[in-house]
């Protein structure tokens, strides 16, 4: 599955990605504001990217970025907000009798290994599964961010270059809003 991800999503930026870099920590504070910092929220991205204009994909495109099986409602958009474009999507499920949400972000054309340097100097995240491929890694993590438990999922190349790609996952169970 993580395989279809990888080659799916650089299939998408083969046709949209301009060359231009964007900078490491602007990558990862897009991570973090839309996913990690106040959790995954489904309808909270959903107003973000409604107002920003945000490109709709198909679910279809979708389906292969959902950090979860079968979610029961999944949306997603192509994102211009950095130089280069990133793919957002966010999910809604029931995984183990719990309505959990996630929301992945695909981007290219960034330093994978500085991303990854980013996120654990900003989290106390701690492995929980790491598997190996001959063209990427999935790497599994726990943490607690402000108070609510998080799993994050980061998928990098085997062989990091100085400018590639990453695909982040969160999945945290639903909030209830007050």
């Amino acid at each position: 599955m993580a395989y279809a991800v990888v080659i799916l999503t650089m299939a998408i930026f083969c046709l949209v990605t301009p060359i231009h870099a964007q900078d490491t920590a602007s990558a990862f504070d897009f991570f973090g504001r839309h996913c990690l910092v106040d959790g995954p929220n489904f309808m909270r991205t959903g107003t973000i990217a409604l107002a920003r204009g945000w490109i709709p994909l198909s679910t279809e495109i979708l389906m292969t970025l959902a950090p979860m099986e079968n979610p029961e409602a999944i949306e997603g958009w192509l994102v211009g907000e950095r130089r280069q474009r990133t793919v957002v999507a966010v999910t809604r499920a029931t995984v183990g009798g719990k309505a959990v949400e996630g929301c992945t972000i695909a981007m290219s054309d960034i330093d994978s290994v500085g991303f990854e340097r980013s996120f654990f100097q900003r989290t106390d995240a701690e492995v929980v599964q790491e598997e190996r491929g001959p063209r990427h890694v999935h790497k599994l993590y726990s943490l607690i961010f402000r108070g609510r438990r998080e799993l994050v999922t980061l998928i990098v190349p085997a062989e990091p270059a100085e400018r590639n790609y990453v695909v982040g996952s969160v999945i945290a169970e639903t909030q209830q809003e007050n």
